[in-house]
Parts: structure tokens; sequence; C-alpha cells
């Protein structure tokens, strides 16, 4: 045949939506046969009216509910869905695997030294992904000897007052210093908010990671939010792909086809150096939040506890230049660093 006509039912107002089109239009330009069909839109945007009297042959489309899953299987096309709205849905999926995000927030918390862990996710049942996620994450620290609470609260518009006050209480009992992985990104920003409200310390007393790494989310939050980057542009494709294969005729695959993740982007809120003397955390996070001013124990009036802390023996034990230049190059320090390889008097 001469073409095929796939519509895109993909948001664009986000990052992870617009990398999830790029990747579609990768697998496109090798298919000069493919007409594709978009337009601009959120993710809550729903069904296009053109849908209806639409004459395609396939469909990629993040499914968010019900009765969208219901639409379209009435248009008797084939469809890829990318969102996994509800487990065991009526469509083949490519999703990111959960499995590896959680061990990948794992491994990046347990390496900042912290071994106290907590997950933050969506109200229980709304999300199975995001439950699947949380549980994944749990699974992590308990096969690793390690506790791991975890809140279902996260609401994509969260303006509850109650709501606000559950995290908060919940944030303030966390053992301090503790990790956590938020569900994604939107609901990392509310826990470094509620953090910042209730005067807690990130990341020397919560580290917090988000999922998805949209970047201007990520960089507005204080401190900025360290995210796993979900591969979007490889679940592009290999959604692509398959929609290819079920245009041909052949049979959808049984499980979801799963696309492991990208890196952890390590930015300010797990930037920590995590020590058990509290003045040492404490000395930490006043080098940090004032490295650019060439601070020096000798003529620095707020610098009491970091001369206590470091007439200890908990900075030699680390390597001093290596102390300060990881302390110097947080992700959230500002100007340039300063020169000079002072350690700090003993």
């Amino acid at each position: 045949r001469w073409s095929y006509h796939v519509a895109l039912l993909v948001e664009s107002s986000r990052a992870y939506g617009r990398a999830v089109l790029q990747g579609v239009a990768q697998y496109a330009e090798k298919r000069p046969d493919w007409i594709l069909h978009f337009e601009p839109s959120g993710l809550e945007a729903g069904l296009p009216c053109w849908l209806r009297s639409w004459q395609g042959d396939g469909i990629l489309a993040r499914v968010t509910t019900p009765h969208m899953a219901k639409a379209l299987q009435a248009t008797g096309l084939p469809v890829v869905d990318l969102r996994g709205f509800r487990l065991e849905g009526p469509f083949p999926c490519v999703l990111a695997d959960n499995t590896c995000i959680a061990q990948r927030a794992f491994d990046h918390l347990y390496s900042c030294g912290l071994r106290h862990f907590a997950f933050c996710g969506s109200l229980r049942g709304q999300h199975p992904r995001l439950d699947q996620r949380g549980d994944e994450f749990q699974r992590c620290a308990v096969e690793a000897g390690f506790d791991c609470e975890a809140i279902y609260v996260w609401e994509r518009q969260c303006n509850n007052r109650s709501t606000w006050g559950r995290l908060i209480a919940w944030l303030k009992r966390l053992p301090k210093p503790t990790g956590i992985l938020a569900c994604n990104d939107d609901c990392g920003f509310q826990v470094l908010t509620a953090c910042r409200h209730a005067g807690i310390g990130v990341p020397e007393e919560l580290a917090i990671l988000g999922v998805d790494n949209d970047p201007v989310l990520c960089n507005l939050s204080r401190p900025s939010l360290s995210s796993i980057d979900l591969n979007g542009l490889q679940i592009g494709y290999e959604a692509a792909g398959l929609l290819d294969r079920l245009m041909q005729g052949r049979k959808p695959p049984a499980e979801p086809v799963l696309v492991t993740p990208g890196n952890v982007i390590a930015r300010g809120s797990t930037g920590v150096l995590t020590f058990t003397e509290p003045e040492v955390t404490a000395a930490v996070r006043f080098i940090r939040e004032h490295a650019c001013e060439g601070i020096r124990v000798r003529n620095s009036s707020g610098t009491k506890f970091l001369v206590a802390a470091t007439t200890g023996a908990a900075f030699p034990a680390l390597s001093w230049p290596l102390a300060q230049s990881r302390i110097a190059s947080h992700p959230d320090r500002k100007g340039p660093a300063t020169s000079g390889g002072d350690r700090p008097s003993r």
C-alpha cells in the first residue's frame, strides 16, 4: 500500500511526552510511507474531536482514563499504549521498566551514604504503575537489609490542607538523614516544597529523587531536583516499531515491552555527604551555602560549628581535597569555585 496514517495522542506539554514524540519521529524517518497526525496537547486533554471520523491505520496513545480506552477500542484500529494506566489494559504497552527505575534509585541514594529510605507516591490505586514503582523500591531496600517507609498522598493539583499536613508530619517523623524516592518529578517538587515549609534541610536531612527528569521542573525546584531519566526517546521508538508490526498484521506481545531507563541526573536534592556527627553535617551545609564567598575558618564569624566539627576525626577520615571539591562543586552552588586549598584549621 502507498501510505499508513498514524495518530499520535501523546502530550507535548512536558519533557517526557516530547521525548516520546521525538522517538516516534526518528522511527518514522525510515518509514516514508507513514503520515503522522498530531496536535499539541496536555496529558489530560483526552481524545481530539477529529478522531471520531478519522480514517487511519494505527494509534500511539498515552491512555489516561477508562473512557479513553473504550473509545480507542471502538475504532477497531491497532493501538499501542505508552502509559499503562491500568496494569492489565486492553492494549499492548511500551513502558519504562519500574524494576530498573527502583534499583537505580536505591543504588543512587545508597551511594550518597544514606541508610534510611522512603517512598512518596500518589493515592494508592489511582495510578497502578506508580504503585508498582514504589513497591519495587521498597523491595530493593528490604532485600538490601533496610527499612523503607511509604506514604501515598500525591495529587497533581494538591490544594488540600489536610494532605499537606499529612505529608509534612510524615516528613518530620522520618529518621534523618533519609533518602526519598518520589513517584515522579511533580511529586518530588511537592515534597521539596513541603520540606521548605517544614524547615527540613534538603539534602542534608532528607535527600529527594524524582522520576521523569523534566529539566524545567527540576531546575525550578530549590534545591534543584535530582531525577531519573525515563529514556522517553527509546520508548517512543520501540512503540512506533510495535505499531508498525501490528499494522502489518502481526500479533501483539503477551506482556508489556519494558524499556531500560536512562541514568540518574544528579542535582542539588541528593548532593549530600552523610556523617554521623550532627556538627559535621551542619559544617558541610555551611560550606555548601557559602563556598563561593571564599570562607576561611580564621576569618568567618559564622563557623563555630565548622571549627568544632573539623577538630575531630570526621574530616581527617575523608580526603580533604576530595571533600572540598565535592562540597564546592555541589550542583546548586552559584559562582566560581574558591581558590586555594586551605584545610580547616585544627
